[in-house]
Formats: structure tokens, sequence, C-alpha cells
């Protein structure tokens, strides 16, 4: 009894496991289901108001007070279908709007500006591209959200959050207390419209 019982626990891990390669991150619009991936590309700096790929691929995480000759902006791909397209075709969907935002331990929550980093939909790619992405090191939890048909980068009961675990280039002690922070952050901020939100510029 206790052989089928644990093979009936690994059959279902094995499935949800499964379901979730196939759909990374679940959301529901207007009643229909769709997924989302990020796809990380390499990292980026600037030199002589030209932008040229970095050593690092995305994501990076920007020391504070770094020079800007000296920073890595990250880079990062978006792609969306609906959960039951077996073809998985991605889809721009009218109104996406996808931004970075830090959740703080001390409470003070925040996007950045739009002026910051660049957000649009890549015909030739077939996806969305964040780029210019300034993950400056703060205690807390960067992600990658959306909303829909907003002007500002603001969040609501409807928003969902993709955290960022752990960045390329730190090692394995620095990411474990990313892991944790973000851990620890997403289970009490149950819901992210309660979160406040003061806008800093990086």
């Amino acid at each position: 009894m206790k052989t089928i019982i644990f093979l009936f626990f690994i059959i279902n891990v094995s499935v949800a496991n499964s379901q979730q390669l196939d759909c990374p991150n679940l959301f529901t619009l207007n009643n229909t289901q769709y997924c989302l991936k990020l796809k990380w590309n390499y990292a980026e700096y600037k030199f002589k108001n030209q932008v040229i790929p970095s050593d690092y691929l995305s994501p990076v995480i920007i020391a504070p007070r770094t020079p800007s000759a000296q920073k890595n902006y990250s880079k990062v791909q978006i792609f969306i279908w609906e959960k039951n397209d077996l073809e998985k075709v991605s889809l721009n969907l009218n109104g996406f709007r996808a931004f970075p935002y830090m959740h703080m331990l001390n409470g003070h929550h925040h996007s950045v500006s739009k002026k910051s980093y660049q957000f649009a939909w890549q015909e030739n790619l077939q996806s969305y591209e964040l780029s210019g992405l300034a993950f400056i090191s703060m205690p807390g939890c960067w992600s990658i959200t959306w909303n829909w048909n907003q002007e500002k980068n603001s969040i609501n009961e409807s928003s969902q959050f993709v955290p960022i675990m752990s960045f390329e280039n730190l090692n394995e002690q620095q990411n474990t207390a990313v892991s944790k922070n973000c851990h620890e952050l997403h289970e009490t901020t149950a819901n992210p419209s309660e979160a406040p939100s003061s806008k800093h510029n990086h």
C-alpha cells in the first residue's frame, strides 16, 4: 500500500512539473487562459551612445553607485500563448504592458520610470521584449510584472509577478539570499494591490 501511495505521489509531482514546463506562468484575461514565458538574453552595456552585448547572460544585478559605463542592462523576451494551443503560437495582446517591479523588505515597493527601459512587441522575434533593465541591488526582490491598458507602471489585484530568484553575476551564496527574500516577500504580499507603490528612478 505504501508503495502505491509513493508511486501516486511521484506521478502527481511529475504531472505538475510537466504542466509548469508547458505553461510556466498562467493567467486569465476575458475568461481565456494564457501562458507566459520569459527567455533571458545577453545583457547589454552602453559605450559612446551605442548598445553593445555584454559577456553576461541576463538577468544581472547592478551594484549601487556603479558608473554608467560599467552597468550591464538586462534584456528579456516575453512569449504569450493560449493555454490550449499545442503549437504555442506567440500572441501580441492588445493593452499588454510588462515592466520591472521591486518588492522591498521595508515595504516601500516600487516600479521604475518608463524612460529607464524599453518595452515593445518585436515582430521579427514574435515576442515582446524588455531591455535596458537596470536591476539595482537593494534589500528586496525584483520581478517582472504586467498590467492591461495602463499608462503607468501600476499594480492592482489582478497583477501577477514573476520573481527573479537568481542573477547570473552573483555567486551561489548571494543568490541564496536573493531567493530567500523573494520567497518571504511573495508569501507575505498576498494581495499586490495592498502593497504601497512609490516610484523610484534608477
